[in-house]
């Protein structure tokens, strides 16, 4: 499946705020389920069919997307696994200029998009690691 990202919109057919059962009749069923921090309310789904994970907000609605390789992500129809960890730095920096660049990651609050990126202070030529799509205020503390 293609995910085309629309910046605090969603991926593909998914989108923010989509119940569970709703991805479920467009995914099937998740490969499995687990909460990523202790202190989560609602599990976290895996769907390895499409590399990719769901994370949920109460009362049980989407609010971010993470995909792995070799899921099929895009970007202004840039696919963004088959750029560098360079390459998609430009490219972020390019949408918006405020882009938060760490040692590992990569993040714009301007696009609700970011990228895991561990190896890149070694070689800036390895693709990204995860890319996120997220909803505002994803990232803003409670």
């Amino acid at each position: 499946m293609r995910f085309e990202i629309r910046p605090y919109e969603g991926a593909g057919k998914l989108h923010f705020g989509m119940r569970a059962l709703e991805v479920k009749a467009l995914l099937g069923e998740a490969s499995d389920s687990f909460f990523k921090i202790p202190s989560d309310i609602l599990a976290s789904e895996q769907y390895e069919t499409e590399n990719l994970f769901i994370y949920y907000k109460e009362p049980g609605n989407v609010e971010a997307i993470e995909f792995y390789p070799p899921a099929k992500v895009f970007l202004e129809s840039r696919e963004l696994f088959s750029l560098s960890c360079e390459e998609l730095r430009r490219l972020l920096l390019k949408l918006d200029p405020d882009l938060e660049v760490e040692v590992d990651s990569l993040t714009s609050y301007r696009l609700g998009i970011g990228a895991y990126t561990p190896n890149a202070e070694e070689d800036s030529t390895l693709p990204a690691e995860s890319i996120i799509a997220f909803e505002k205020g994803y990232y803003e503390e409670e």
